[in-house]
């Protein structure tokens, strides 16, 4: 008798809890609604992580497998609906065969590139954002000690296509999802035979991340 009570009493409580937090993100995005005019935003910091897959007939698609990283973020609204801005990210990635990729440990993926993009507005809650950027990406490859512990890197240019869907917690903040396609073009020092197949890689990543904005 006493668990039943106690069960109906943390369920009073978490359906009070729950309620409250739904009416105060309705009052905020009813405020959004009702004063789209005065709803204009400046800056918004992203925060995320992300799942990394490299793909395609080369050798990050044939050599490597899905890894984890995480990013920061900022752009600038230009107008309400278009922005511009710049990130930073960091993949680890995972070596399934050394004879494709070289006699190495780990491989970490760095990239720094600007994007622009526009922002859809679905409804009061969601948008749909959308960009494309280029920038410069960096594979830090390092061998273990049976290796010969050396450390190399590879540079390259990025070409990089994005979306992402954002849940509007309130006009300061969303939660958002979305995929993202890379085409890397490196600057790998091969033998010919193999330049094909390290002159490119392609990354495909999903991402998960806190977005929080700055009105004007």
């Amino acid at each position: 008798m006493r668990i039943m009570l106690s069960i109906t009493r943390a369920s009073i409580v978490i359906f009070l809890l729950f309620t409250s937090i739904m009416s105060a993100q309705q009052d905020s995005l009813k405020t959004i609604s009702d004063n789209k005019e005065q709803f204009k935003r400046k800056f918004s910091f992203a925060f995320s992580l992300r799942n990394v897959n490299p793909t395609g007939d080369n050798f990050a698609g044939e050599g490597l497998s899905n890894g984890l990283g995480g990013g920061l973020g900022i752009h600038y609204y230009m107008t309400h609906d278009f922005y511009i801005g710049g990130a930073l990210e960091y993949d680890g990635l995972r070596i399934d065969d050394i004879s494709i990729v070289g006699p190495y440990e780990r491989i970490t993926k760095f990239n720094t590139y600007i994007y622009v993009g526009y922002e859809f507005t679905i409804n009061d809650q969601f948008r749909l954002l959308s960009d494309i950027g280029y920038g410069h990406t960096e594979n830090r490859n390092r061998q273990n000690v049976d290796q010969g512990g050396a450390k190399f890197k590879d540079t390259g240019g990025l070409l990089r296509i994005g979306t992402s869907l954002d849940f509007l917690i309130s006009d300061k903040m969303a939660f958002y999802v979305g995929p993202s396609y890379e085409y890397v073009f490196y600057d790998i020092d091969a033998a010919r035979s193999l330049e094909t197949n390290f002159e490119r890689g392609n990354y495909f990543n999903i991402t998960l991340g806190i977005r929080l904005i700055t009105p004007k």
